[in-house]
């Protein structure tokens, strides 16, 4: 009898051991980070503006959203590399995301630019501002 309970603590000590180690890998594959996950090609599919009236606080948002909108129209073909590098109708930008939730796109090392929040799945980037909404469609090479 106590051969059996032995053994079948052994067993469930290594299933539980196991189920650990499935349940952590599978959740970083499907998490990965958002640097690793945005690498690719997208397209603009949508443009929305949310229609707020610029204040004090937001003018200096809205003119970056604003100098973003001039790059991006729709059907417009954005790049992002893993080198931390995004091409966007041939200009070359730098980005950084911020705790998962926010990009910001940069032209220089003094990493000023346009911070805005980020929404990612396998097939469709978000970004967004209090003023303007950019949608994004991964660009599987299809629609060519």
């Amino acid at each position: 009898m106590r051969f059996i309970i032995k053994c079948s603590k052994k067993i469930i000590c290594k299933a539980m051991v196991l189920v650990l180690i499935f349940s952590v890998m599978s959740g970083c594959s499907q998490n990965g980070s958002i640097s690793n996950r945005i690498s690719g090609k997208w397209i603009c599919a949508s443009i929305e503006n949310t229609d707020k009236k610029a204040d004090q606080s937001s003018i200096v948002e809205a003119f970056q959203a604003m100098s973003l909108a001039m790059l991006i129209r729709e059907g417009t073909k954005i790049e992002f590399f893993k080198d931390g590098t995004v091409s966007i109708g041939g200009a070359t930008l730098k980005y950084d995301i911020k705790d998962n939730k926010n990009i910001n796109l940069y032209a220089d090392d003094s990493k000023e630019g346009v911070m805005m929040k980020i929404n990612l799945s396998s097939k469709e980037l978000i970004l967004s501002s209090e003023i303007v909404k950019f949608n994004f469609k991964k660009d599987n090479g299809v629609n060519k």
